[in-house]
């Protein structure tokens, strides 16, 4: 009979630090393990937070002490609960926090699209870490060998915060200090980088420019010399930026601040006292804080605790729930993604550090940039600028002119899926119209160039300054694959970067195919200025004719050595022609229409009908963001339908004017709607006012065709 006794009352029998011990050990697997790996990956929110010893002694104290106390708290008190009722439901805590040791644990692999997208996965992974739980507890309170186990699991209560806080001390130790560095060649320099830009983009059938799309990089590749086998090493920008600009390969938790980057490309520049610099840096933080004319907001202690505290608690049940738990968490923090919480007052300084929003703005960022190329100075002029073009969100137009987008899912593009939508579906049409609206915004980023260099001949700077042109890294849109994870299929469209470097005095242009990394851009820059770099670093400059035979990508903490020649680099730019030869550049390529030949046509040509939908949600065509500013074209027609009135996937024609403009399929959307988006040429809506129609293609079969109008609305004043 005891022996039938004593795993039920296995809790009460044992002693209670053993118990409390456990239970510390597994709040260290459910609590410290995820949220001090979130931390050490967002030192930036650290460093830009201010965050001291006294914040972080806070946050250790309340994970790895108050936390587990609580919970053991919760434990006895259950235990005592019970204990009238024979011991049952004792471990009722004790299994709940098994629960959330489990989501932890399941989280990186509960990653599957195809479920994802029907809201499956938090239906599947919650029974699992029920039942696992249930198991372990049973386990535990039946095995000595279990308990045994977990007993030697306790040094990840030491382990967890102790990484990290080894990681913090090394982040604070990591300060730069003013150097002295010699120069002998003081020329201007202006340096861009452009962000997510393939260079495969900018190439035609022939390996040369594209100039009937891209005429300035034609017109900037006649000037200087471009490296056609340009390549990054890495495909986040928070890593391809440092290395870009310290010249060296990436390491393994490194962030992307000044003091882990001592030798870099601002830090070496302002160590020679020679130039008036102006640097325009929106994401990494390597250039020297003196610089910045902006006031640095002063936090209290406890402010900073209060912020900290908040941003864990957003971030915590988004580490440990799959991505398509139906819950609404509280929001984070802007600071959490390296955002200021409120907007930053545009800087008059036209020198110095301007850290603008990311990816807010641009188009007034960019023109802030070429004003501040026309101030006079005494000393040559550093300007550098990390133009966040071509990157999405997309909404702008070659014209210059901004467009109407989603702001809330500006980041989410149709058709992407994933831990942070950077995985295309098989849904070819649907991914070649993202690849028309980037097109676009390549377009806009073209120029943009022309302006610069404009600029540069206006104010007599294009002849003498050292002028370089790059991208941080690639992007792709083959379906079925990633936007940035590299892999045999994608590996040419993320690889391949633009660079084009313009030597002080260079009138003609020529092509190179040596074997260039971003790492050899630092190098360049002190080879023509005639600095000694007091770091070392891999890269070398373009000048020198021994090349490295390999060219290196990291991604992962894996480093993968390929050809010096980017492989299937034709292959790749085959592909993107194959999709878009042929149709004018503002038009999305036929793969993705579903009816090519009514574009032109007259919707009076078709039976008109009318059809009421229970909710149709429509991006309303106006000025509804800060990204928008002028001038304005209304031309993305976008939105969703409810699935209670078309079961499956429908085709959808956009009409302006009575005149048939695009048509397409609609596609999954926030696993319980049908979306839609269509980008019309800026011709079609020009004339105001305007009227846009949204049909649906009842039966395309049957003649005449009926077109069932959902909804019409009107464009009536110019913006």
């Amino acid at each position: 009979m005891s022996s039938q006794v004593a795993p039920a009352a296995a809790a009460s029998t044992r002693p209670r630090w053993e118990r409390a011990l456990h239970i510390g050990v597994l709040c260290a697997f459910a609590f410290s393990e995820p949220l001090f790996a979130a931390l050490t990956q967002q030192f930036v929110y650290l460093h830009d937070l201010q965050a001291g010893w006294f914040e972080i002694g806070s946050v250790l104290l309340l994970l790895t002490v108050v936390v587990p106390l609580t919970w053991v708290l919760l434990d006895q008190l259950a235990i005592l609960g019970t204990a009238r009722f024979g011991g049952r439901g004792q471990d009722a805590v004790f299994t709940l926090l098994l629960v959330l040791v489990w989501l932890s644990l399941m989280r990186p692999f509960m990653r599957f699209d195809y479920l994802e997208v029907r809201a499956l996965i938090f239906l599947v992974s919650f029974p699992i870490a029920i039942a696992g739980a249930v198991l372990s507890s049973l386990l535990y309170a039946r095995l000595w060998w279990v308990r045994g186990w977990v007993s030697v699991a306790a040094v990840g209560m030491i382990c967890f915060p102790g990484m990290f806080v080894w990681q913090f001390a090394s982040l604070r130790k990591a300060e730069a200090h003013p150097t002295s560095v010699a120069i002998s060649n003081a020329v201007p320099v202006v340096m861009i980088v452009f962000d997510e830009f393939s260079g495969t983009t900018l190439m035609n059938r022939d390996l040369q420019i594209d100039s009937q799309r891209f005429p300035q990089f034609a017109r900037l590749a006649g000037m200087s010399t471009w490296y056609r086998q340009a390549s990054t090493v890495h495909t986040r920008t928070d890593i391809a930026v440092p290395a870009l600009l310290s010249g060296q390969f990436p390491t393994a938790a490194r962030p992307p601040l000044d003091g882990e980057y001592p030798g870099n490309l601002f830090r070496v520049i302002h160590g020679t006292q020679a130039y008036d610099m102006t640097v325009y840096e929106p994401v990494t933080r390597l250039c020297p804080p003196e610089l910045m004319h902006r006031e640095v907001i002063r936090r209290t202690r406890l402010e900073k605790l209060r912020l900290i505290m908040s941003t864990l608690i957003a971030v915590y049940p988004r580490l440990i729930l799959p991505n398509d738990t139906p819950l609404d968490f509280p929001p984070i923090s802007k600071l959490w993604f390296g955002l200021p919480e409120k907007a930053d007052q545009k800087s008059t300084f036209a020198t110095g550090l301007h850290r603008p929003n990311p990816f807010v703005e641009r188009d007034e960022q960019l023109q802030s940039f070429l004003k501040s190329l026309q101030t006079a100075s005494r000393k040559p002029k550093f300007c550098f600028l990390h133009a966040e073009v071509p990157h999405l969100p997309w909404c702008l137009l070659p014209s210059g002119h901004t467009y109407n987008f989603d702001e809330a899912s500006s980041f989410q593009p149709p058709g992407g899926e994933g831990e942070i939508w950077e995985s295309w579906t098989n849904d070819a049409g649907l991914i070649a119209r993202n690849e028309h609206r980037y097109l676009q915004q390549v377009g806009f980023t073209d120029r943009f160039l022309g302006q610069l260099l404009d600029l540069l001949q206006e104010i007599d700077l294009l002849d003498h300054c050292l002028l370089i042109v790059t991208a941080d890294h690639g992007v792709s849109y083959r379906p079925g694959h990633s936007r940035r994870v590299p892999d045999a299929t994608n590996l040419a469209d993320l690889l391949s970067i633009p660079l084009f470097i313009k030597l002080p005095d260079q009138t003609s242009g020529h092509i190179s195919d040596d074997n260039i990394e971003s790492v050899d851009v630092l190098p360049t820059i002190a080879d023509v200025l005639g600095m000694e770099l007091s770091q070392s670093i891999d890269g070398t400059s373009v000048s020198q004719a021994t090349r490295r035979p390999r060219k290196t990508l990291y991604y992962d903490h894996t480093m993968t050595a390929i050809e010096p020649a980017i492989p299937q680099l034709s292959a790749a730019i085959n592909r993107h022609r194959d999709l878009f030869d042929g149709i004018p550049f503002d038009q999305p390529p036929l793969l993705s229409v579903t009816h090519p030949e009514w574009r032109g046509r007259r919707t009076a040509e078709f039976v008109i009908e009318e059809r009421h939908v229970s909710s149709l949600h429509i991006i309303p065509p106006a000025r509804n963001s800060t990204e928008l500013g002028p001038p304005f074209v209304p031309c993305l027609v976008a939105g969703s339908l409810d699935p209670r009135d078309f079961q499956e996937p429908i085709n959808l024609v956009v009409a302006v004017n009575g005149v048939i403009c695009d048509s397409g399929p609609t596609f999954a959307r926030d696993r319980a709607s049908h979306g839609f988006e269509f980008l019309l040429p800026e011709s079609a809506v020009a004339a105001i006012p305007s009227q846009i129609e949204l049909f649906h293609v009842a039966k395309p079969a049957e003649k005449p065709v009926r077109l069932q109008r959902l909804h019409q609305w009107a464009v009536n004043e110019p913006y």
